[in-house]
C-alpha cells in the first residue's frame, strides 16, 4: 500500500512524510496537487494533505478522489472541503492544546494528551461525523471540542 501527501508549497508535506518514515511507514509519495484526479484509490488509497493555504483550491480534487472510494486525511480543512467532511469551522483555538486520541489508539497511545503544535481550530460537526479525538487545554478540560473526526472516507483533522 502506498500513501501519497499532496505537495503544496511551503507546507509541511516533506515533515509528513519523515513522520510516516519514523512510524515505520515509508511506503509514500510526495505528489503536486494537480495530480490528484489522475490517482486510482485501488492503487494509493490514502491521501494526506497538510495545512495549506493552497488546499482550498484543489478542493474539488480531494473530494472527487473520496467519492471514488481514497481515504483523505486532511489537517485544518477549509470551505467546501470542510463541508464535505461534515465540519464547520467555529474559528481559531486557543493555544496551547493537546489532543486525546478516543477512538483506535495506537500502541501505548490510550489515555496520552499528546502536544498540539502550530494552528488549531474549533469546528462543530454534523451528526453522521464521528469522533475520534479530543483537543483539550493542559490541565482543563472545559472548553474541550472535537479534534479529529471521520465521515464515510473524509477524515479531517482540526
Amino acid at each position: 500500500m502506498r500513501i501519497a501527501i499532496c505537495s503544496f508549497p511551503g507546507d509541511l508535506s516533506a515533515y509528513v512524510g519523515e513522520m510516516l518514515k519514523t512510524w515505520g511507514l515509508p511506503l509514500y509519495d510526495l505528489v503536486r496537487p494537480e495530480a490528484l484526479p489522475t490517482l486510482n484509490p485501488a492503487d494509493v488509497p490514502v491521501v494526506i494533505c497538510p495545512a495549506s493555504n493552497d488546499a482550498r483550491l484543489y478542493a474539488a480534487s480531494l473530494i472527487d478522489y473520496a467519492r471514488r472510494g481514497g481515504t483523505v486525511v486532511c489537517f485544518l480543512p477549509e470551505g467546501e472541503l470542510a463541508t464535505a467532511a461534515g465540519l464547520e469551522d467555529a474559528g481559531e483555538k486557543e493555544l496551547p492544546l493537546r489532543l486525546r486520541i478516543t477512538e483506535h489508539p495506537a500502541g501505548g497511545l490510550a489515555g496520552e494528551l499528546l502536544p498540539i503544535v502550530g494552528h488549531a481550530h474549533t469546528y462543530r460537526a454534523a451528526s453522521e461525523v464521528k469522533a475520534l479525538a479530543y483537543l483539550s487545554h493542559p490541565a482543563r478540560y472545559e472548553g474541550e471540542s472535537l479534534g479529529c473526526y471521520a465521515r464515510a472516507t473524509l477524515l479531517a483533522s482540526g
